[in-house]
């Protein structure tokens, strides 16, 4: 009887000991905790003017704005407003050739403008709204003068004017209308004055070509004069 509650009596410590052991908390090395890539995960930022008014606020992510920003004037108001995006292939091209010290040229390069944006005047009226792609103009836009008139109308192809344009003055009155081509005015153009065409011709990749036509205030044909004979 003594023998058999011996033997239990090893065995349960043998078990309790062993049990412990299994039990027993691991020491974390505290290097482990740094393994996390916290430049990775996005960060809401703010930053401000000295009078404490928010400048700008938006996501970062490694450093880069991305995502939805809005900018501000110093008087509170919404300067601009758009989301914006990290090329990532010219990134890691970046991140390799160019040294972190110099955030300011890589902002530059990697805080791209991507998709609609708008800007305002200081007076909260829009100025101006239209799409970027990969940080170049596309499509339409328009902007507009601080009374809330159109300034001008025209669309954009990889950063540059192309296809119909429209010119109108501070009050509604139509300056001059043409086309664009590789940014430069091209084809058969128009210029106004008090709603009157003025001058008429036609432009080569911004160069005046042919015969152009000048008018006086009353529409009367004053001077023809011929780009080719230059």
């Amino acid at each position: 009887m003594l023998r058999n509650f011996l033997l239990f009596s090893q065995l349960f410590l043998v078990l309790f000991v062993f049990g412990n052991f299994l039990l027993e908390p691991k020491v974390i090395d505290v290097t482990e905790l740094d393994t996390t890539n916290w430049a990775a995960i996005p960060k809401y930022n703010k930053s401000y003017f000295d009078n404490g008014k928010v400048k700008a606020e938006g996501i970062f992510l490694q450093n880069f704005k991305t995502g939805w920003w809005v900018e501000f004037y110093e008087s509170g108001k919404i300067k601009s407003e758009g989301s914006s995006v990290i090329d990532s292939n010219i990134l890691i091209a970046i991140n390799t050739l160019m040294p972190k010290n110099k955030l300011e040229s890589r902002d530059s390069v990697l805080n791209l403008y991507d998709g609609f944006w708008k800007t305002y005047h200081e007076s909260g009226k829009l100025e101006s709204i239209g799409e970027y792609k990969n940080g170049v103009q596309i499509g339409y836009w328009t902007r507009n003068f601080e009374n809330g008139n159109t300034h001008w109308i025209g669309q954009f192809q990889n950063g540059q004017k192309t296809g119909f344009w429209k010119v109108l003055n501070k009050e509604g009155g139509i300056q001059e209308r043409g086309n664009y081509i590789l940014g430069e005015k091209s084809g058969f153009w128009k210029m106004y004055k008090n709603e009157v065409v003025v001058k008429s011709g036609e432009y080569l990749l911004g160069k005046p070509i042919g015969v152009w036509l000048m008018y006086n205030h009353q529409g009367i044909l004053m001077e023809e004069y011929n780009y080719d004979e230059e």
